[in-house]
């Protein structure tokens, strides 16, 4: 499922919610430097894919630190996952998409009030 070799997998022994949000706090060093921005995914096993959870995650001190909600499998990247589901690109893009739209329909608007 996961096709980047950057990516540093994590896995907890618990899977399920937590009682509250929890700060996970992560020893990369070795695998990202410090100053590097990583993203974090959820592997959603039940649906087989993957889930974009949260960015600009900065390595400090060779540390990495993140909330979580519940314990399951996820990983650290370095680089967008292009086929995560919420992906932060992903939606960027839609939203350009739409406010193109948005754009066209006014000026067709205003094309054809000009016209009468």
């Amino acid at each position: 499922m996961i096709k980047n070799k950057d990516a540093l997998l994590i896995n907890f022994d618990y899977h399920g919610l937590l009682p509250t949000k929890a700060n996970v706090e992560i020893n990369v060093d070795g695998k990202y430097k410090d100053g590097d921005s990583l993203y974090l995914y959820y592997i959603n096993e039940e649906k087989s894919q993957i889930e974009y959870i949260d960015r600009n995650l900065i390595v400090r001190n060779g540390l990495v630190d993140f909330e979580i909600d519940h314990c399951s499998n996820y990983f650290l990247t370095a680089s967008i996952v292009q086929d995560a589901v919420n992906n932060p690109k992903n939606i960027n893009l839609i939203i350009v998409v739409m406010v193109i739209v948005i754009i066209v329909l006014i000026a067709a608007t205003l094309f054809q009030n000009k016209k009468k």
